[in-house]
């Protein structure tokens, strides 16, 4: 049978994730308020999140030329943008 492989071992906890997630969550944060207020809905905050995490993370990686992302680093990015938004009403 094949082996299942194993999920990745970096660091979730980083300095790299705080500090994109502190934008992460002032970019939602800011602009959620707004959205709901035009759209009359709000829409969903994870996926956004998320989205916003990667595209935040990857290029810094590259640019920098330090070590891989991980999807661990890219999920405390997506926790600090989702709870933003409610922390502001």
């Amino acid at each position: 049978m094949a082996e299942a492989k194993t999920a990745s071992t970096g660091p979730e906890l980083s300095a790299r994730s705080i500090i994109i997630g502190l934008i992460v969550a002032l970019i939602i944060g800011s602009a959620y308020p707004y959205c709901v207020l035009k759209l009359g809905f709000g829409p969903n905050l994870s996926v956004v999140s998320a989205f916003f995490g990667f595209m935040a993370l990857v290029p810094l990686v590259f640019a920098l030329r330090l070590t891989n992302t991980n999807a661990r680093e890219n999920n405390i990015v997506q926790t600090m943008g989702t709870s933003a938004p409610r922390s502001t009403c």
